[in-house]
């Protein structure tokens, strides 16, 4: 393993010290890697880490539960109902 990366948050969560991941979504902004590791002892509702490109996998952020990451997007309807109520209060 590179010695640049530092699995201490994924370790703490699984005691598993050679961890493998899968990655689940790319975004932009910070951090713009998320990824679950397979070792997770919550297998119906794994822990979300993230890492960014200039960092990867020299820092991992430990996130949310996936049902809580979920959780934190909008569907097209509640978008467009909070645009509509920020349209009436101009």
């Amino acid at each position: 393993m590179d010695d640049d990366v530092d699995l201490t948050e994924v370790i703490k969560l699984t005691n598993d010290k050679k961890p493998d991941f899968i990655l689940l979504f790319h975004s932009y902004g910070f951090p713009d890697h998320y990824f679950i590791c397979l070792s997770d002892p919550n297998q119906e509702n794994p822990t979300i880490f993230g890492t960014d490109h200039e960092v990867y996998f020299r820092e991992i952020t430990h996130e949310v539960n996936l049902e809580d990451f979920f959780n934190n997007f909008m569907t097209k309807d509640e978008l467009f109902e909070l645009i509509k109520k920020r349209i009436q209060t101009l």
